[in-house]
Formats: C-alpha cells, structure tokens, sequence
C-alpha cells in the first residue's frame, strides 16, 4: 500500500536530509493509519449491519478480513477539506442486491 500511495517520484523518498525523510515517512503512515482506520469502522458497521438483518456472520470469517485494503480509494485530486469538515456522519453502507458476497 505504501508504495501506491506514496507514487510521487515513482515511490520512492528521494530527500536528502534524515529530517526531510522522516516528515515524509511519517505523513504516509498517517495516510496508511486513516485507511486502515476508516477499512475498520466501516467493516464493522457492515457486520453490524448483517448481522442486524439475520444474516449469519461467524466471527471465524472475520478473522481473515484484512483493513488493509485499498483499491477503493483513489490517490489522486483534491481534497475538500471545508466540504469533509461539514460532514457530520460516515457514508452509508454500500448496499446492493446485486454485489452481496456469496
């Protein structure tokens, strides 16, 4: 995941100073540590969800469910900071008769 995020220069922290390296290094675990975070509220809130509606979600299968994935999250435009900090609840669950898992 680091390398895909961090794809400025082809990935790779070309800084000369150790100070320099570590600001960047440290901002990108930042970003790694918010994707992780936000990966696990929301798979939460989706166990919930199922969970609420009777579907039988064993907490063996949980176990391999990794955080760490990141193909739905784009790197790269802007973001709206004014517009994020307005918002007051986390997006809703993406819920589709036609994507449930089997």
């Amino acid at each position: 995941m680091a390398t895909t995020i961090c794809t400025f220069r082809q990935g790779r922290i070309i800084d000369r100073s150790r100070e320099a390296q570590q600001y960047r290094v440290s901002g990108l675990n930042l970003v790694i540590a918010a994707i992780v975070y936000w990966n696990s509220t929301y798979i939460a809130d989706a166990v919930a969800h199922l969970r609420s509606a009777g579907k039988v979600v064993p907490d063996e299968m949980i176990a391999h469910t990794s955080p760490v994935g990141w193909e739905h999250i784009t790197f790269s435009g802007d973001f709206l900071w004014d517009r994020a900090a307005q918002a007051t609840s986390q997006k809703t669950l993406n819920i589709s008769a036609k994507k449930q898992a089997a």
